[in-house]
């Protein structure tokens, strides 16, 4: 009878460890070399992430650590939708913020890694495209009243079939949107940096073997989750409570949305508890579940141990309560474009206010948050349309932001 190992080479753990941080570091050098779009390669809005077989996940480079934190969500969406039928050479697509999402722009590429006819890994890139259709720029419609204005929903897709481009696939999300040479050349960046992820973890379980690189994947998570429940620990147990708000919702510009929090902590254990937020709102700053999970992962990792590796065993002893119908986790089909960004500054700063209740020496202080909606209803001096305040698009976009090919 085999046994599992109780003991472990520490070394050989963080070889492992720093090997896959680095193939998660090179997907992601590859995506700002291979870009075409400036969000890609001047703002870096993406993640890079190594997922376990089993979807758990293992390492990652978040560029934007609001979506790096929403990856484990769309993986899990794609996995649970194709079951067994995933094979070698297949690659996946993904961005539905009611299925895993955060929001439309966020597209989500995996690509399945086998050994030995074995699946072991998945390599994930996802990012923030530079056109997904709908009524706004740069997937940001402060008009939209559902997600369907906001863009085009994508659930799990398989676009290339064990090597194969799906090409019906392929030209019904293509023909979804008006900057099709930019997003095929983005999609293909994103689908080029998994192969990349690929390459190099089959060097890597060449060298060390499936066996071996899972044995020290477990402990690296074991050690993530004992090192983030020593963290909580040092809280003291109790309940603490904050709120913030965000400003309007682009279209009821007479009202705030409050976002209610109260941190529970209990020994090494913490829940974040939204139930007190305000109801989900007409406009797009509703917040998805991924993202909302997300922003209260960055708030907290923040704000302890800036060297806890950010994986399934760091966020375990985490959990989030956000009551379905609510701004934190919204019906179907609600518009949540604008949750990245000034829902997701609402969400952290409740978080930062509840943790300096208990620990003020470790949460951040506020800032003066700017993201304020409003309809593209006048033109600027420039002649351009003004829409949300913090977004570039009608820089990087010009020719989009004035209007260009819109009905």
């Amino acid at each position: 009878m085999t046994h599992p190992r109780t003991t472990f080479d520490p070394i050989l753990v963080a070889v492992i460890g720093n090997a896959l941080d680095g193939i998660t570091r090179e997907i992601g050098q590859t995506m700002l070399r291979t870009s075409r779009s400036p969000i890609f390669v001047e703002a870096r809005d993406f993640a890079t992430s190594i997922f376990g077989a089993d979807c758990r996940l293992l390492a990652q480079t978040h560029y934007i650590p609001v979506i790096g934190g929403a990856t484990p969500y769309a993986q899990r969406a794609v996995a649970d939708f194709f079951g067994d039928d995933v094979h070698e050479g297949d690659v996946f697509i993904h961005n539905d913020p009611f299925n895993g999402g955060s929001h439309l722009p966020d597209i989500t590429i995996t690509r399945p890694v086998f050994w030995n006819g074995e699946l072991v890994f998945w390599a994930m890139t996802k990012g923030h495209n530079a056109d997904v259709g709908g009524g706004g720029v740069v997937g940001f419609n402060p008009g939209a009243r559902d997600v369907g204005e906001e863009g085009i929903r994508i659930p799990p897709v398989r676009v290339i079939d064990r090597g194969t481009l799906r090409k019906d696939a392929w030209e019904l999300i293509l023909g979804n949107v008006r900057l099709r040479s930019l997003v095929e050349s983005v999609l293909n960046c994103q689908i080029g940096a998994t192969a990349i992820g690929e390459r190099r973890l089959h060097a890597l379980l060449e060298k060390y073997g499936t066996d071996t690189i899972r044995e020290a994947t477990d402990e690296l998570l074991r050690a993530s989750a004992r090192q983030v429940r020593a963290e909580i620990a040092q809280i003291p147990d109790g309940e603490y409570s904050a709120e913030s708000l965000v400003d309007n919702d682009g279209i009821d510009k007479s009202r705030s949305y409050r976002i209610a929090l109260t941190i529970k902590v209990d020994g090494e254990n913490l829940t974040f508890d939204f139930s007190a937020s305000d109801q989900q709102a007409q406009g797009f700053i509703n917040s998805s579940i991924a993202n909302t999970v997300a922003s209260a992962h960055l708030a907290l990792f923040g704000a302890i141990d800036p060297d806890i590796r950010y994986n399934s065993g760091a966020i375990d002893p985490i959990r989030v309560i956000a009551p379905e119908g609510s701004i934190v986790n919204p019906n179907d089909p609600a518009p949540v474009a604008a949750c990245t960004v000034p829902t997701c500054e609402a969400i952290a700063g409740a978080v930062w206010v509840a943790l300096s209740r208990a620990l003020p020496s470790r949460a951040h202080a506020g800032w003066a948050r700017s993201s304020v909606c409003s309809r593209p209803t006048r033109r600027s001096a420039s002649g351009r349309r003004s829409c949300w305040s913090c977004c570039a698009s009608c820089r990087v976009f010009p020719r989009v932001a004035n209007g260009a090919g819109r009905s």
